[in-house]
């Protein structure tokens, strides 16, 4: 199994923390435009932990979004998935790392950015 990781964390960031934002949405959808009542870091880590399925979008060679849902791990900050290399999701992340990640609720909305690579081995995982 080839595993992929999907980094939460904006590499610019301070600490490399993770940065909160809001969709860009049209002022009719009575969004505020600023981060006021935003959840905290903590609330996303809980709900991708607990879930067990991943909705991942990544973006093929034709510059198209292709969607898949995935069986994961969250595990310190980062989402670990498998598959075949000669899936189309692995192969677009392949060409192209930029990925997006959401669970399945439409109620309480978690969507993650960020780039997927193959990690290195980290022997600490190994039981």
């Amino acid at each position: 199994m080839n595993a992929k990781q999907v980094s939460s964390k904006n590499q610019s960031s301070p600490a490399n923390m993770p940065t909160a934002s809001r969709s860009k949405t049209p002022a009719e959808y009575g969004i505020p435009k600023n981060n006021k009542g935003l959840l905290p870091w903590s609330h996303v880590t809980e709900r991708m932990s607990q879930a067990l399925h991943y909705w991942i979008c990544t973006v093929s060679h034709g510059n198209r979004p292709h969607v898949t849902p995935v069986d994961g791990l969250w595990l310190n900050d980062t989402l670990y998935f498998g598959g075949s290399p000669q899936t189309r999701r692995n192969r677009n992340l392949i060409a192209n790392p930029a990925v997006s990640v959401h669970l399945d609720s439409s109620d309480d909305v978690v969507i993650l950015q960020g780039e997927a690579y193959l990690p290195k081995p980290d022997y600490e995982l190994v039981v």
